[in-house]
């Protein structure tokens, strides 16, 4: 009897995908596998064009989100769109969330705007949100021809 339960729990797990992605694409079996680069579709946009993170001179996530989450009502749905819309949008959270950070850690802090509610409650202005930036190709990021990934 044990033996046909073996038998019979092999065949039902080659009906299902792989957990870390492998084999999921007959065609390609790495696409979409875990640790493998990602397609990038556009050319790569670092502050310095090798793997410095762009950004620097825009507001920071934090002041972006204290702005979008201060409404003193809720917002209609301009563009009639169903809960598959949020739904998706955790699902890409969840997906950068969950990304491995690179090792060793290098810092990519998020500032916090003076007097913020939650994090910078005494007013110091000195107070960031830690944040590692994800994993990348060690492999890279070393010039312009060669920028990170």
């Amino acid at each position: 009897m044990s033996l046909g339960l073996l038998s019979n729990l092999s065949a039902q797990a080659a009906t299902f995908r792989s957990i870390d992605g492998s084999g999921n694409n007959l065609e390609n079996p790495t696409w979409g596998q875990t640790h493998t680069q990602l397609l990038r579709l556009l050319p790569a946009a670092y502050d310095d064009g090798i793997s410095s993170p762009a950004g620097s001179d825009r507001p920071s996530a934090r002041l972006v989100s204290n702005q979008l989450s201060h409404q003193s009502q809720a917002g209609g749905n301009s563009s009639s769109a169903s809960d598959w819309f949020w739904q998706w949008g955790q699902f890409v959270d969840h997906d950068i969330d969950l990304t491995e950070s690179h090792q060793p850690a290098e810092a990519f802090n998020v500032d916090v705007p003076v007097g913020d509610r939650w994090f910078d409650p005494f007013g110091t202005g000195v107070q960031t949100i830690r944040l590692n930036r994800s994993q990348y190709d060690p492999n890279t990021g070393t010039s312009l021809d060669n920028p990170s990934f």
